[in-house]
């Protein structure tokens, strides 16, 4: 899973402890469950030290659980903080324009929803660390009772969990689509909070937004996320009632084709309703564990095409500001929208102008016509296709880029 990688990416060492953790509190609890079916089996003549060593293994149990607990908290949170700093850094290193292209929407979605999703399935991914060891645990000492009996519960177990996995992956797919309808979500919200004045004097639009736009996305997000929790739901009620499976062989089955003792058989029963819990606990995290897969997926791919898209250095800190400029100047500069067809496609073509101190220049014109464009060649947030912008006659490079637009200072609105 993409969550586990991601935790595996951040600190090993508290990775390494927490595995440590869990496998000491698993091998507790298997011998808490040894130490019942050894009690029942001598409640004639228990020994003396019987009561001393349970009471032990649960205190132990205690504190090994707290620990992993503790550990895996911690380490989730690191995750967290280390995600939203690296986000916003590559959010603040891509060109403006392939931001732009990207949405200021879908950014929203990604350090809010997906950021809390993956923290949300941080507490249920150390639920899962410590039930898995108490499974591995408890299936150690199932074999040590009965190998052969073993071998069929186990393969019980398994076939349910496949069958529950298949179920599974029906539900992350709906995840998916609604994760992707939140992307559209968020532009709405997005509409709504900036647009207010707007909607608000202008009733027929305001009705088309909520009815045509807004009621039909949250519609679908509702829909897909409903649909992927039942299905996942349904999946784990037919693991439950799978799970009983293994207990009617153990009872039923087992003792007809061999001969095994009484006590071998009480003591699987007891350890396989034990184990039940674990299973469910494992069975209900999942889901939410999904989801958080899902989300990251989606920052994956929105960083990646962020870090693709990241072709400037970094450049030490301090002011770069230069008193002494002498000249700004655009030669031959052509610029043109990505994405559009060339058919559509609005460009600025062969522009040339230059800048002096003191002077005062007014850029007018139509809504549409590209000023808001020109302004961004000039401070550099927009990387001409063709042509040379010159500050003091030096062309402005990716080398040397950074540095240009610190010679600028702006009061954009709604640029």
């Amino acid at each position: 899973m993409k969550i586990v990688r991601l935790l595996l990416k951040s600190s090993r060492k508290n990775i390494f402890l927490a595995t440590v953790a869990s496998l000491i509190s698993g091998a507790c609890s298997a011998g808490v469950v040894a130490t019942i079916n050894y009690a029942i089996a001598n409640l004639a003549n228990m020994p003396s030290w019987l009561p001393w060593l349970f009471i032990g293994l649960c205190l132990i149990l205690l504190v090994f659980k707290f620990i992993t607990w503790m550990l895996t908290t911690r380490l989730s949170q690191e995750i967290i903080y280390d995600m939203r700093l690296t986000m916003t850094r590559q959010i603040l290193s891509c060109p403006l324009e392939d931001l732009e292209s990207i949405g200021a929407s879908r950014l929203l979605a990604t350090l809010t929803g997906d950021i809390k999703a993956i923290a949300g399935s941080s507490i249920q991914l150390s639920l899962v660390i410590v039930n898995v060891a108490i499974l591995i645990s408890i299936f150690g000492y199932l074999c040590w009772l009965s190998p052969l009996l073993f071998l069929m519960v186990f393969t019980s177990i398994a076939g349910g969990f496949l069958l529950y996995s298949f179920v599974q992956q029906l539900g992350i797919k709906d995840f998916a689509k609604n994760r992707q309808v939140q992307d559209v979500l968020f532009k709405h919200f997005r509409s709504v909070t900036e647009g207010t004045k707007e909607l608000k004097l202008h009733r027929p639009r305001r009705n088309a937004f909520l009815t045509e736009e807004l009621e039909s996305t949250a519609a679908k997000s509702k829909f897909y996320w409903v649909r992927a929790i039942n299905t996942i739901a349904f999946g784990a009620s037919l693991g439950t009632v799978l799970f009983f499976v293994p207990i009617g062989v153990i009872l039923f089955i087992f003792p007809s084709i061999s001969d095994v003792e009484t006590s071998t058989i009480s003591s699987y029963a007891i350890a396989v309703l034990y184990i039940t819990n674990p299973i469910s606990d494992i069975a209900s995290s999942l889901p939410q564990i999904a989801q958080a897969n899902v989300s990251v997926e989606k920052i994956e791919s929105l960083g990646l095409s962020l870090e693709e898209k990241v072709t400037e250095p970094k450049f030490p800190t301090g002011s770069d500001f230069d008193t002494d400029w002498v000249s700004l100047e655009l030669v031959n500069v052509n610029h043109a929208y990505k994405g559009n067809s060339s058919e559509e496609q609005f460009s600025l073509n062969e522009i040339n102008i230059r800048f002096k101190p003191g002077e005062i220049v007014f850029i007018v014109g139509s809504n549409g016509s590209g000023k808001s464009t020109l302004i961004k060649l000039i401070t550099g947030l927009y990387i001409p296709d063709r042509g040379q912008i010159l500050l003091n006659k030096i062309p402005v490079t990716n080398e040397n880029r950074e540095r240009n637009r610190q010679q600028f200072s702006d009061v954009f609105k709604n640029l």
